[in-house]
């Protein structure tokens, strides 16, 4: 892995991830509906922005206990409310 290719993100609580941004494509984005006590129904979806691979110092992929990547990724909740 090039390290011209690594970012660093700085997070709201001021630590910072290091890692390699990923490209991705939409497989399927869908809503999740909720119909709230006063009848109001929500529908939410989380949309994913960005996508990082974690690096450590050397630049060398992390992963988890489990051995799967550690991945980073920077996302909105968009939400629609109807009566």
């Amino acid at each position: 892995m090039p390290a011209g290719n690594i970012r660093e993100v700085k997070l709201p609580d001021g630590s910072v991830v290091r890692g390699i941004e990923l490209g991705f494509a939409i497989v399927k984005e869908d809503w999740n509906e909720y119909l709230l006590d006063d009848g109001t129904k929500l529908r939410v979806k989380n949309v994913l922005i960005k996508a990082l691979r974690l690096v450590d110092e050397e630049g060398n992929p992390q992963q988890t206990p489990l051995g799967d990547p550690e991945i980073f990724i920077n996302s909105t909740v968009t939400v629609v409310a109807s009566q």
